[in-house]
Parts: structure tokens; C-alpha cells; sequence
């Protein structure tokens, strides 16, 4: 037994920090300038906040709400958890002995009949003076860890498609409204056209081309119609419940912060559930080359048994088990846990660039239809103005109704040109909420 602890303590100082060591952020990571420099990294970061500091709808909120709770993915990311947690449980029992108890119980028919018992209990325990079971356990820990982060992944990624959805929804509704307008307007149109051909100013071309725009409308109104309908299907569908309409607000009472905040670059990793899973998976590969490092030591494994029959026999030992012929097998383990070691880490740097670019957009599409809406602004004020000098000349003699009608349709082309920048400002509101972490609860 003595030898069998000396060469033990022996081995493990030859192991050092090659089996023991603890998982570090490689050096060579790179986690400055992720967001590029388009923007201002200071101040608290909006990923920060939950879903109902960003998303301050009632009726967006009730729908998130049934979603984090029904949603088919997000279920499947709990079970997940449950399954991860219970195989950390079991990589923390395999530290403790094992033991067996086969009671027997019987007749003996020979010179000594009689009844008679036996109790034999045995104990079996692998010493981990190498850190096998330790980095299974470890390996466990980051995969549970790591099924935390892809639960939260998930989460927020239904979060963000139901709040984009029902964005989507809202524009559509305001699309809708548009296009009866528009449909109003060439309705005019053509009855003025139809009288101008009438008292022999225009031509039958004036009239069916205004009376194929007005056709042209009624088709634009039943695709929206087929639209609203698809969207409300989809946030069903997110929702795990049956085809039903979705209660929305309107776009005029809409509001989105005027604050884009990211905070620093470091926040990214934080934040992003999905970074965290990237790093989670990289520790795991780490704990893995360690774990194929000590297969190549001996396991040490120390038996008892005893066993009862009125009488008390006991035996001990302790073994030590040294691959010799397996080190060809183990070495090849050894080369691919590292490899999976490096396509861990190339795959951990790509994710923090693509999560780095995906907040770039999503800020440069945010600027962008800010930046727009002021221009829009002043086209749909002079637009209107036009229509409103066009009724006043109409009114005077000066100009016809036609010209009155063209330029309604030129007010309601720039309003619906300011509902896409609408749209564009909402999807990059709920990118921008994905890219940066998605919130923490």
C-alpha cells in the first residue's frame, strides 16, 4: 500500500498544472473594438434592461409573456437544463465509494440442514489523484452552465421574432389604412377622368389606365389583407396556440427610445447568452484535453468486503491500474481533444466578431431611420402643402381637380415612404435588443 501512495504522490507532481489547471480566457482573444467605431460605447448598455423596460407595449408585453411560457423552443431549452444539471449530479456522485449489498437467504439440504444467511457487502472507490473525475465534473459544470446560456439564448430570440412580428403587424395595419386612401384618391381620379373624356378633355387611354391603377390597388389591398393574416399565423405559431386574431395598439401610439446605449465592448460578453455559450463551450474543450491527459495515468482503486454469515470475514486491497498498451489509442484521444480545443477557440473569436458586427447594424439601421424621419417630416409638411395650394388654385380657376388628386397622391406616397422608415426603425430596435444580450430576464 505504502509503494502504491508513494508512486501516486510521484505521478501527481509529474502531472502538475497539465491535468489541475483551471480554464482561462486564452490570451490570445480579442475583445477590443467589437462594435467598430460608428458609435459612442459609453453609458449603460440596453441589454442591460429586461424585455419590459424595452418593450413597453401592454399588449406586446401579454403576448412576450405567453411566449416565454408556451413556446415550443424555449420548453425544449428547459428540458435541456434539467438533463445538464442531472449529469453534473452524477459526475459529483462518482467522487464518493460505491457499494453493493447481496443479501442471500436459503436451506441447506446437506449433513447440516438448516436454514442459513449470508450479508456480503463490498466497497469499491477510485482515488482521483489524477484528475479524472475532476475534469468530468468540470466538463459537466461548462456544459450546464452552457445549457443556462443557450436557455437564455432562445428566450431571447423568441422574444426578440414576437416583438418583430408584432411590429410587422402594427405597419401592416397603418399599410392598410394607407392603401384605402390611395384606393379613395384614383376612385376620384377616375370619376374625374371619365368626366374630362366625357366633355372631350382626355381620352379613352387617360381612363383605363387610372381605372388599371385603381385595380391595381384593390389586389395591393387583399395582399395586405393575406399579410396580417400570415403575421398573426406566425406569433400563433410562437405562441404554440391555434390561428386567432392578435390584439395590437395602434402606430400612432408606438414609441421607441430615443437612447441607443451599448456600453463598452466588454458588456458584449456579459450580456450575449449566446457569447457566454460560445466561452462555455471553449472551457469545456479545455477540461477535455485535460480529462484525455490523465487517461494517460494509472487509476488507483482501493476494494473492501465483508461479509456476514454469524460470522465476520473482512478483506482489503488496493490496486493501481497502468495503461501500456492503450498509449497509441490514448495519444490520438489526446491530439483530438486538442484540436477540438483550437476549433473551440476560432469559433468563440468568430462569435464575438459576428456579435460585434450584428450591434453595428443594428445601430447603423436604428441612425438611419432616425436620421430619415427628419427629412420625411419636412416632405410629407411640403407635400401637404402642395395639396392644400392646389385646392386654393382649384377653388380660384386656376388649376383642375386632377392636379388636386395628383397631388393627394403624392402626400399619401410620402406617408407610406415614412411608414418603411417606421418599420426599418422598429427592426433595428429589436435587433439591436437581440445583438446586445437581450436583457436578463
Amino acid at each position: 500500500m505504502r509503494k502504491i501512495l508513494s508512486l501516486s504522490i510521484l505521478t501527481v507532481l509529474l502531472a502538475g498544472c497539465g491535468v489541475f489547471g483551471k480554464y482561462e480566457r486564452p490570451e490570445s482573444i480579442k475583445t477590443d473594438n467589437l462594435y467598430g467605431a460608428v458609435i459612442d460605447t459609453t453609458g449603460v448598455s440596453m441589454g442591460t434592461f429586461s424585455y419590459r423596460e424595452i418593450f413597453t407595449d401592454a399588449f406586446l408585453q401579454a403576448l412576450i409573456d405567453t411566449a416565454v411560457v408556451r413556446n415550443t423552443d424555449i420548453n425544449v431549452a428547459r428540458s435541456s437544463i434539467t438533463q445538464a444539471k442531472n449529469a453534473l449530479k452524477a459526475d459529483r456522485m462518482s467522487f464518493a465509494p460505491g457499494v453493493a449489498v447481496n443479501p442471500q437467504y436459503g436451506y441447506n439440504i446437506n449433513q447440516s440442514a438448516g436454514w442459513s444467511y449470508m450479508l456480503p457487502v463490498a466497497l469499491d472507490w477510485e482515488i482521483d489523484l489524477f484528475g479524472k473525475k475532476l475534469n468530468r465534473e468540470r466538463i459537466s459544470k461548462a456544459n450546464y452552465n452552457m445549457a443556462l446560456d443557450v436557455y437564455q439564448a432562445v428566450q431571447t430570440g423568441v422574444v426578440a421574432h414576437v416583438s418583430a412580428l408584432y411590429y410587422q403587424l402594427v405597419y401592416l395595419d397603418a399599410k392598410k389604412a394607407l392603401v384605402v386612401a390611395f384606393k379613395q384618391s384614383w376612385d376620384e381620379q377616375l370619376r374625374v377622368v371619365e368626366s374630362l373624356k366625357s366633355s372631350g378633355m382626355s381620352n379613352g387611354v387617360a381612363v383605363e389606365q387610372t381605372r388599371g391603377q385603381y385595380y391595381d390597388l384593390e389586389a395591393a389591398l387583399i395582399d395586405v389583407d393575406k399579410a396580417i393574416g400570415d403575421v398573426e399565423n406566425a406569433i400563433c405559431a410562437l405562441l404554440c396556440q391555434e390561428p386567432q386574431h392578435i390584439v395590437r395598439t395602434t402606430l400612432e401610439n408606438m414609441e421607441f427610445s430615443d437612447d441607443f446605449s451599448v456600453g463598452a465592448s466588454m458588456l458584449l460578453l456579459e450580456n450575449r447568452p449566446d457569447v457566454r455559450a460560445a466561452e462555455r463551450n471553449l472551457e469545456a474543450c479545455f477540461y477535455n484535453v485535460n480529462y484525455a491527459k490523465s487517461q494517460f495515468y494509472p487509476s488507483v482503486n482501493i476494494s473492501a468486503t465483508a461479509a456476514f454469515d454469524g460470522n465476520v470475514i473482512k478483506t482489503a486491497m488496493a490496486s493501481l491500474l497502468q495503461p501500456i498498451f492503450a498509449q497509441g489509442q490514448l495519444r490520438a484521444n489526446s491530439k483530438i481533444a486538442q484540436s477540438k480545443l483550437d476549433q473551440a477557440s476560432a469559433q468563440f473569436q468568430q462569435k464575438l466578431i459576428d456579435a460585434g458586427i450584428e450591434v453595428n447594424n443594428a445601430l447603423r439601421a436604428c441612425y438611419a431611420a432616425k436620421d430619415k424621419s427628419a427629412g420625411r417630416t419636412l416632405q410629407i409638411q411640403s407635400m401637404a402643402k402642395a395639396e392644400k395650394y392646389a385646392r386654393k388654385l382649384m377653388l380660384n380657376g386656376d388649376a383642375n381637380y386632377l392636379e388636386v388628386i395628383i397631388a393627394k397622391q403624392q402626400l399619401l406616397s410620402a406617408q407610406s415612404a415614412a411608414l418603411d422608415d417606421w418599420l426599418q426603425l422598429a427592426q433595428g430596435y429589436v435587433t439591436l435588443y437581440q445583438a446586445l444580450g437581450g436583457g436578463t430576464k
